[in-house]
């Protein structure tokens, strides 16, 4: 694998594809189990973005040094993880003149995967001064742009990685794995029509790249074309049969579809390859119950509860239940949120949205979750539309001033947080951060 993109709250890699090119994670809504993803946010693992190792410019042969042999044997101990090794390799690459450029970007890509961003920008500033014409050199930076937005959330820097990624496909067009990550970047933007015909691009190339049908089922699953979702599906486990988590999303859409038989089967070869996957306990024992295995039923769902707890469990088992029920998906939220799981609260507050945007609660908790998560611009889109939808809700005010008053936009949190004191003196946590705000503000 190459490099190493979002740090969330569990780390996993997987690999896929014929040249383990691994999937950069964007989470998809949830629409029945804690397993889905949700789109155009940051993801419940660490993933990776390009996997086969190339120069875009092959260098001329003639010498030692040309044949890049330490280069390529770099690249594989980046691809495989070790990054240590990578670092010494593709040291003692610069050191016997093989192509410095593919040497500093390799460089430049362990250290992110190492997560030393300072050490990355340096290497790829080397990188950038012999030449700044190739295309991994862009596709490093969008990589590096991407690690920047995936920690503040601020909107310029994933503008920047797309714009990168963009030069990387004009210069070397025929790199799928280019057109894979640029589909990545977009779904992060929300940008999904944009991200369906990168992903598209890239299997043009090579079809055989099995991330990219995983990705398009996650795009296909949360804009509810099912049927597209399940072809997408079916051909990445053609290529990555061992792969769990995508056999229990298969089998929840069979399952949607009425395919019950087919649903087991996929569920329970999931269950042996990944004990710990909740979600696929959970459904294979509600199937169970539901084909008269009372005892089986029982067995699963007992294992789901215990991975999952206790309360979170039986929201979780409503909210799968209730696959269309906003309330049931808000429910889960929030016990979530109060758990401190906010990856999964995240995914099920959007979900709740995505049935029902009129929910302002959902809007409220998802404004909660972002601001104190330090994600400040999210919080105030969420927010604000939880204003608009219950303009008489102090908590919402006193949250929006707190917002302000962290950007820094001191005029702004005094008026959001006069309003919310005026609706309700009893909030002393509104009445502490209005005089704060007055403070600065020069009041």
């Amino acid at each position: 694998m190459a490099f190493r993109l979002a740090r969330l709250a569990t780390a996993q890699c997987t690999l896929r594809g014929s040249c383990a090119v691994p999937v950069l994670d964007i989470a998809s809504v949830p629409m029945i189990a804690d397993s889905h993803k949700v789109l155009a946010i940051i993801c419940s693992a660490i993933f990776i973005w390009s996997g086969c190792t190339e120069t875009d410019r092959p260098p001329p042969a003639g010498t030692l040094g040309d044949l890049n042999l330490h280069n390529r044997l770099a690249e594989q101990h980046l691809d495989a993880g070790r990054y240590r090794l990578a670092l010494e390799v593709f040291q003692k690459a610069l050191a016997g003149a093989e192509d410095s450029v593919r040497a500093y970007t390799g460089l430049s890509r362990t250290y992110l995967a190492l997560e030393e961003v300072a050490l990355a920008e340096t290497a790829l500033d080397q990188a950038t001064v012999l030449d700044t014409s190739r295309a991994e050199i862009f596709y490093a930076r969008a990589e590096l742009s991407l690690m920047h937005y995936l920690k503040t959330h601020q909107g310029p820097a994933l503008a920047q990685a797309i714009e990168a990624a963009q030069q990387a496909i004009s210069r070397t067009p025929d790199r799928a794995v280019y057109h894979y990550g640029l589909g990545n970047l977009y779904n992060h933007g929300g940008q999904l029509a944009a991200a369906e015909m990168a992903y598209r691009q890239a299997l043009s190339l090579d079809p055989r790249l099995a991330s990219v049908y995983e990705r398009l089922g996650s795009l296909y699953r949360y804009q509810g074309r099912l049927a597209a979702a399940e072809v997408a599906y079916e051909k990445y486990l053609e290529l990555q049969p061992q792969d769990a988590r995508v056999l229990c999303e298969l089998a929840v859409l069979y399952r949607l579809g009425g395919r019950e038989a087919a649903a087991i089967e996929l569920l329970e070869r999931a269950v042996r390859l990944d004990e710990e996957l909740a979600a696929a306990h959970l459904n294979l024992g509600q199937l169970y119950l539901a084909a008269g295995q009372r005892e089986a039923g029982e067995q699963a769902l007992e294992r789901f509860r215990a991975l999952q707890g206790q309360d979170a469990a039986d929201l979780l088992a409503a909210a799968e239940a209730r696959p269309q029920d906003a309330q049931a998906q808000l429910a889960l939220a929030d016990v979530l949120a109060a758990d401190g799981r906010d990856r999964t609260a995240e995914r099920c507050y959007l979900e709740a949205i995505r049935l029902d945007s009129e929910l302002g609660a959902a809007h409220t908790g998802l404004g909660w979750l972002y601001l104190r998560q330090g994600r400040l611009e999210e919080a105030e889109n969420a927010l604000l539309r939880a204003r608009d939808l219950h303009e008489d809700s102090a908590e919402v005010l006193a949250a929006i001033g707190e917002v302000y008053l962290r950007q820094e936009r001191y005029m702004l949190a005094v008026q959001a947080l006069e309003k919310a004191t005026a609706l309700d003196s009893t909030q002393s946590r509104a009445l502490e951060l209005l005089a704060a705000a007055q403070r600065r503000s020069g009041q």
